[in-house]
């Protein structure tokens, strides 16, 4: 591709042509050819990419300026953009810049041409940071046309052409369509990637239509076009080389265009992030607000029961429900699990100050009491931190507050105590818990009739004890201290096995 020389003052700064308008800057920008570059007049040897430059986007022009030989001409260019086929945005990738790509019209002699007079379609790349707002810019440019407003349309009167029988054999493509006779240039068009769009059940017109406006890049990318544009009516068109009527410039819309226009749409894109901020909110403060009455709820049922239960000890009567709406809403089991569900007036720091811990540490014991119970007399903390917290509802507890409240059971009274194990594992056991019970039943699953016995394994205590894994664990690593195991580390895993030395005799 050959790029017309850059025309600069005394300054360094492009002259600007008539009616021109500054649209964008682009810094720090490297411009690369596809093949091979050259520039006119004067060309030198032939180039690759330019390196070390500063991009300009105008009304009419995509200038570039060559930093390294400021002020004076060095290797700046231009590009008209009246030659501009598409725009591009290439995403970065790993380690690679993002780049833009620019498919431009180019005549015979490899020059920028309009699409009238072009033979084919050569890329451009621009490769630089930040590059979406140019792009943006650059596809309003695209669309506004400005270049066409500054002259008289020439094409209003003229009328399409057909290929004669004088041309040469193959050099057109002719689709016929109804009511007209157009041809596609066959070297902007790849035939044979028209033909496998074809054999892929697309017509002729769209696959030549989509070839061309892809700048032949092969069957995906022509393929996307496809899809995106399928709603469109796409005729036989005269593409380059065949003068089409020319319909009026779109007009120009000031207040989309230049670097107001891209501040404008972002400032619009942050008005629709907060509309949807603040619907979130407003759904997420709703369902807090449902919790906070749920929790409420469950308190109520729990306090109606546990009178109704009081008053039947006394009277050495079962207890009934007397609450209407205990008895129309709550069957036995939705009642056994609202007793242990909801703490209505949950402990704050506001409300307790410097006493919250210890009055944090009542309310955490009369709350795990049934449940440490229930689960063998030991609760891993993280089991701890989850139940405490969904019973308090909205009122939530951070993990250190939790410690320094269990922390605080023996001075608060509360029969409950924190233990961490030598591995780290920290748990909350009842008073009641007896490491020497659990010791023994282990030792009655790895009792043996004859040989060495079962062996087990985490899985099969957490199973048997029904305890978490984690405090399973832990209980084998106890028994095992104790003497009570022995353990086999292979290749099926750690297991445990009875210990047999403990019945050997100990000679005095």
């Amino acid at each position: 591709m050959l790029l017309e020389r850059l025309i600069v003052n005394a300054i360094g700064c492009p002259t600007p042509v008539p009616s021109e308008a500054h649209q964008a800057d682009l810094e720090q920008t490297q411009l690369q050819f596809e093949s091979s570059g050259n520039l006119w007049p004067d060309p030198g040897e032939s180039l690759q990419e330019l390196k070390v430059g500063h991009a300009v986007l105008t009304s009419h022009r995509l200038l570039w300026t060559d930093k390294s030989a400021s002020p004076n001409q060095g290797s700046s260019c231009q590009l008209p953009l009246s030659s501009v086929h598409e725009v591009q945005l290439k995403a970065s990738m790993m380690l690679r810049s993002p780049k833009i790509r620019v498919f431009v019209y180019v005549d015979e002699h490899s020059k920028p041409a309009d699409k009238s007079s072009s033979v084919r379609i050569e890329q451009l790349k621009l490769v630089a940071p930040h590059m979406t707002p140019f792009v943006d810019a650059m596809r309003i440019a695209l669309t506004q046309k400005a270049w066409e407003r500054q002259q008289p349309a020439e094409t209003s009167g003229r009328t399409h052409t057909t290929p004669s029988s004088t041309q040469a054999p193959g050099s057109m493509l002719y689709f016929p369509s109804k009511g007209s006779s157009d041809a596609i240039d066959e070297t902007l068009v790849d035939s044979q990637l028209v033909s496998v769009l074809v054999a892929m059940g697309f017509s002729k017109e769209r696959a030549a239509k989509a070839a061309l406006e892809t700048g032949n890049t092969g069957p995906e990318q022509a393929v996307h076009w496809l899809s995106e544009h399928e709603d469109d009516t796409i005729r036989d068109q005269a593409i380059p080389g065949q003068i089409a009527k020319s319909s009026p410039a779109p007009a120009l819309k000031p207040h989309g265009a230049g670097v107001a226009g891209i501040l404008r749409r972002e400032a619009q894109l942050a008005a629709q992030n907060d509309e949807s901020l603040e619907q979130a909110f407003k759904d997420l403060s709703g369902l807090m607000a449902k919790a906070a009455e749920m929790v409420e709820l469950a308190e109520r049922f729990r306090t109606t029961m546990a009178a109704q239960k009081k008053a039947a000890q006394q009277e050495g009567e079962p207890a009934q429900p007397t609450d209407p709406d205990a008895q129309q809403w709550m069957d036995s089991e939705m009642q056994a699990e609202l007793v242990h569900m909801g703490i209505a007036s949950p402990v704050t720091k506001a409300e307790t100050g410097a006493r919250y811990h210890q009055e944090l540490a009542r309310q955490l014991g009369q709350f795990l009491g049934p449940q440490v119970d229930k689960v063998g007399g030991m609760m891993a903390m993280a089991d701890v931190y989850c139940l405490f917290n969904r019973a308090r509802g909205t009122e939530l507890v951070s993990p250190d507050d939790l410690l320094q409240a269990c922390s605080c059971f023996p001075q608060a009274g509360v029969p409950l105590r924190i233990k961490e194990f030598s591995t780290g594992v920290l748990v909350v056991q009842s008073q009641s818990h007896s490491t020497e019970q659990v010791c023994a039943r282990i030792g009655q699953l790895v009792a043996a009739d004859e040989g060495l016995g079962p062996a087990v394994t985490a899985s099969d205590v957490a199973s048997a004890l029904a305890v978490p894994l984690p405090i399973a664990s832990e209980h084998l690593l106890t028994a095992e201290s104790r003497g009570g195991l022995c353990r086999d580390d292979g290749p099926e895993g750690l297991r445990f096995f009875r210990n047999f030395f403990l019945d050997i005799p100990v000679a005095v």
